[in-house]
């Protein structure tokens, strides 16, 4: 005792209970009228140490008598119950900022029992999302209710929450006030409450995000293939407009130096400048012919719908060496 008091015994010795009250000794001495008048006391006081610092103190006393009945003292045992005090103070306001928390979420919360899914309670915005009053919520179980369109996704999120004690983003249709088909995002721990297991959750519906998200992807798949139809436009082009000119233009153009040779053989030897004109006509059309042959093969080279890709590279890189004169390796792990 001279220790929690912070005196030593000869500093005690002659002082009466009340004089180590927090409050007045009127207050003390009003307690210990109590006693003496019931015989018997179970209080708990505000008492301070002799540096002045409070604690609280639990005790249970009882008073002694002589033969003749009358009070001759009193016996006690104290306890400091300081340190437990405050833990539950600190616990009560825990509890109560969680209250708090839990009614005013603007999301659904709720709190059932674990295996059963019967709940135990639920915050204004779970009822307004069901759209079901307290009293018909309380003590019923969300399958009774209907609010999860596959019951066994339920059996799974208690497996999960059973073996890891805590699930996040886990997925699952339900059902609503407003919606017969909502996809709610549940975040979810095992709890404890009065030695049973519990489950405490908050919800969000992200069915308009889902949603979203579907429409984002189509949209992406939709421009990847209009991208793919766009290139293969083109390469049907390129491949059209390349066969022509190598097949009618460059034909033609092969005609057309033939006329001009099969002239050119039959002038008189005294047409020479005539011949000389034709002949360099003649060398023009040779190149004309190759440039047309070069467009072609640049547009869409015929290796490439013959032998296939691997081949048209090796093709382009002899080309890119003959006119840059630079080497090159091909690599290639098709083909």
């Amino acid at each position: 005792m001279t220790a929690e008091y912070g005196r030593k015994q000869s500093e005690m010795l002659g002082l009466t209970p009340a004089d180590f009250y927090s409050h007045d000794q009127a207050h003390g001495r009003a307690a210990w009228r109590a006693l003496f008048d019931a015989g018997r006391l179970h209080a708990v006081t505000h008492e301070r140490r002799s540096d002045g610092s409070p604690m609280l103190i639990e005790g249970d006393y009882v008073c002694l008598y002589d033969a003749d009945g009358r009070i001759t003292g009193h016996f006690g045992i104290q306890r400091n119950i300081s340190e437990r005090a405050r833990q539950e103070e600190a616990l009560r306001e825990s509890e109560e900022k969680f209250a708090k928390a839990f009614r005013s979420s603007p999301l659904p919360m709720s709190i059932a029992t674990l295996e059963e899914g019967r709940f135990i309670e639920v915050n204004e915005a779970f009822l307004r999302d069901v759209g079901l009053p307290r009293e018909e919520v309380i003590g019923r179980r969300a399958h009774d209710l209907g609010l999860w369109r596959d019951p066994a996704a339920r059996g799974e999120l208690v497996r999960r929450l059973q073996s890891d004690g805590m699930v996040r983003r886990y997925e699952f249709e339900a059902r609503t006030r407003l919606r017969e088909r909502q996809i709610n995002q549940i975040w979810a721990e095992k709890i404890n409450l009065g030695g049973q297991d519990c489950l405490l959750d908050i919800v969000w519906d992200v069915t308009d995000s889902k949603a979203n998200e579907e429409a984002m992807r189509r949209s992406r798949q939709e421009l990847r293939d209009l991208a793919a139809r766009l290139q293969t436009v083109r390469e049907e082009e390129r491949t059209r407009i390349a066969r022509e000119l190598h097949d009618e233009l460059g034909q033609a153009l092969t005609g057309l130096k033939m006329d001009l040779s099969w002239v050119r053989g039959r002038l008189p030897r005294t047409q020479s400048d005539l011949s000389d004109r034709l002949l360099n006509s003649i060398t023009r059309l040779d190149g004309t012919v190759d440039s047309v042959r070069r467009i072609a093969t640049e547009l869409r080279p015929g290796v490439l719908d013959l032998l296939g890709l691997v081949a048209a590279i090796e093709w382009q890189s002899q080309e890119f060496f003959r006119r840059t004169g630079i080497e090159t390796d091909l690599d290639s792990a098709i083909g």
